[in-house]
C-alpha cells in the first residue's frame, strides 16, 4: 500500500502544469515530454531517465510496427 495518496489536481498544483496534462498521461493519451519529466524528477526526486526510457521505448515500438519492414 502506498505510504501517502495524492490527487491528480493536486499533483497538478505540485508540478505546477495544467491539469489536463498529468490527466492525460495517467490514461495514455499524451506522450512523456522532457518538461514534464524535468520537473517529476525534481518533486519525486528520480532521475529522468526513469520517466523517459519506458517513452523512448514506446515510441520506438510504435515506429517499428509502422516503418519496420519498409525500412
Amino acid at each position: 500500500m502506498p505510504c501517502c495518496v495524492i490527487s491528480v489536481a493536486e499533483l497538478t498544483r505540485q508540478l505546477d502544469v495544467p491539469s489536463n496534462r498529468i490527466d492525460q498521461l495517467i490514461n495514455g493519451k499524451r506522450a512523456m515530454k522532457a518538461v514534464t519529466v524535468l520537473r517529476l524528477e525534481q518533486w519525486l526526486c528520480v532521475e529522468a531517465a526513469f520517466w523517459m526510457n519506458p517513452q523512448n521505448s514506446y515510441e520506438l515500438d510504435l515506429t517499428t510496427d509502422k516503418y519496420g519492414e519498409k525500412i
